[in-house]
């Protein structure tokens, strides 16, 4: 590995049955040499549970610090958005249906611009949904009345 990558562990619903061992972890961690080591920009776990989050922490000692500081705990898949791609990344469905349950998009009308922008990292500065609507409209820019209101009957 010549460039910085990220690795994905999805633990949403992770039990003894799908969970790898703690031994096989260790394993693997060492399996890596430096250059892979050195290469890793972030190790992304998401939907961690109280029980992986204490087999991290147990395993914390015996781990260097500037590996820790690559790893991140991600409760709501959208924040892996803000590193990756949406285009180099996929989500089981069990995945997105449990982080619909217990991450629900916040709302976007009635909500300020700024709190909209923060929370979709649109680098453009315009939210999606209006980019979504200028998009949806150019293919009809040339329709005559599209945006006009009709007058009253009775003041015409």
């Amino acid at each position: 590995v010549n460039n910085d990558y990220a690795l994905v562990f999805i633990a949403t619903k992770a039990t003894s049955d799908n969970r790898p061992p703690v031994e096989w972890l260790s394993t693997a961690y060492s399996m890596f040499n430096r250059k892979y080591k050195k290469n890793l920009k972030a190790l992304y776990i998401i939907h961690p549970s109280r029980l992986v989050k204490l087999t991290l922490a147990l395993v914390k000692p015996f781990i260097s610090a500037k590996f820790w500081k690559k790893v991140v705990s991600i409760e709501d898949i959208n924040h892996v958005y803000r590193s990756i791609d949406r285009d180099q990344i996929t989500f089981p469905n069990y995945v997105i249906r449990y982080n619909a349950k217990y991450s629900p998009p916040k709302p976007i009308f009635g909500t300020s611009l700024s709190s909209v922008l923060e929370t979709e990292r649109n680098p453009d500065g315009i939210p999606q949904v209006l980019q979504d609507c200028i998009e949806y409209l150019q293919d009809y820019m040339n329709v005559e009345g599209l945006f006009r209101q009709s007058g009253e009957s009775a003041k015409i």
